[in-house]
């Protein structure tokens, strides 16, 4: 709607409470107090609970998660009377989105041929529960550098030949054969399942230097294990406790 007249407006008068009180701009008609979403828009917010869920600190999130403030803010900017969906729902749909961009790695790999580094890391929760994490680091073609966590897996030991299946099994799901370096932490177990990899890679005749510096240790992690005996030294007891003091 659009208004030509000017009009002279005079704070506390009479008219100008009178012409406010009857402009076509003060009658409207009373509005829904809900706004349905259209197909796209929901679809946006399903897309969004998804990857809030997959992203969240607590694997186990789920509806109960209205109360989390990163939770709250998402609903507040998407739709305050959205319904939260139950645990099964978003385990499905989590899921779905894990396939959907595993596939959309796979097809990066495959297309590109893509070489591709590796981390890997072992251990073992406050519940005696035995974790493993594969990630690969690689250059696209525009040469910029990517993280992806490629297997986030339960094991049942830390033994070289556990880890080795995992990562093999992984390898071919995502059809990487092109592999170089691999980082590890300084352990026996790494030792072992390195140096299978290392014979297996050798049938795939990929390697870029036929296996050489295909088993590199992680400086950090040597780093910590000298700072920790270091600290375990009866004589740094005293000088540990007067910086204490200090701080």
């Amino acid at each position: 709607m659009t208004i030509n007249k000017e009009v002279n407006y005079v704070a506390g008068s009479d008219a100008s409470f009178s012409m406010v009180e009857n402009s076509p701009l003060t009658h409207t008609t009373n509005l829904p107090q809900t706004i349905d979403l259209d197909k796209q828009e929901g679809d946006n917010v399903q897309k969004k609970k998804k990857r809030k869920v997959g992203e969240a600190d607590d694997p186990k999130a789920d509806d109960s998660n209205a109360g989390d403030s990163g939770f709250c803010h998402f609903m507040s900017v998407t739709q305050p009377r959205f319904p939260l969906p139950g645990r099964v729902s978003i385990a499905r749909d989590c899921l779905s989105l894990y396939a959907s961009e595993k596939h959309k790695l796979r097809s990066i790999f495959t297309k590109t041929n893509q070489s591709v580094c590796l981390t890997t890391d072992a251990w073992t929760s406050v519940q005696n529960i035995n974790y493993m994490v594969l990630t690969a680091h690689f250059i696209d073609q525009d040469w910029k550098l990517h993280k992806r966590i490629l297997n986030f897996c339960l094991i049942t030991s830390h033994k070289g030949e556990i880890i080795r299946r995992k990562i093999e099994k992984c390898l071919e799901g995502y059809m990487i054969d092109k592999v170089f370096p691999i980082t590890v932490d300084n352990a026996v177990s790494n030792d072992v399942a390195i140096a299978y990899l290392k014979y297996k890679m050798e049938d795939w005749n990929s390697h870029p230097l036929k296996g050489e510096n295909l088993h590199i240790i992680c400086c950090s992690h040597i780093l910590n294990l000298v700072v920790n005996d270091r600290l375990k030294l009866k004589h740094m007891h005293f000088s540990l406790s007067k910086i204490r003091s200090v701080v």
